[in-house]
């Protein structure tokens, strides 16, 4: 990774998004709580109510989102965030929910069962999919429950909303 991705990269880092909207399952770069694409009815429409994994296996509903502004300052850039939808948001989340390893299991395993979610988290044939289902049932904690999964880097990861 060169330099400038590196910078890039730091603080931010991949959580898994259950999107609640089409029950799909997504490696969400953590920069996608701060910027977001389309209308503010359909941003939240696509995304409050979904619960967020993060890598400790804290799950946390989207309880909220506000738009900020755009997401550049300068005139030209603007006009293109305007053209494209594309605003700067805050997202405000719930406390912790208290999942049980085991629950959160099954939610996963449900999550995985779509042809979409396979496809978002990259496993692309039968193999993969048995691959990842074993590591979910040995998995003892919610933390190794999210450490199933090979993510992408969060330059790799969905990063709007």
């Amino acid at each position: 990774m060169d330099e400038v991705k590196m910078a890039a990269a730091a603080g931010h880092y991949t959580v898994l998004l259950f999107s609640v909207t089409d029950r799909q399952l997504f490696p969400v770069s953590t920069w996608a709580f701060e910027q977001a694409q389309g209308s503010r009815a359909s941003v939240l429409r696509r995304n409050v109510g979904s619960l967020v994994m993060g890598r400790d296996g804290v799950v946390r509903r989207i309880d909220g989102i506000d738009r900020i502004g755009p997401v550049n300052k300068k005139f030209p850039r603007i006009i293109l965030d305007l053209m494209f939808g594309l605003v700067r948001i805050s997202v405000r989340f719930s406390h912790p929910l208290p999942y049980s390893t085991d629950d959160l299991r099954k939610l996963i395993i449900g999550y995985l069962e779509s042809d979409d979610s396979q496809q978002n988290m990259e496993l692309e044939d039968a193999d993969d999919m048995a691959t990842a289902v074993a590591r979910l049932h040995s998995a003892a904690t919610n933390q190794e429950l999210f450490e199933a999964f090979v993510l992408p880097s969060p330059d790799d990861a969905l990063d709007l909303l």
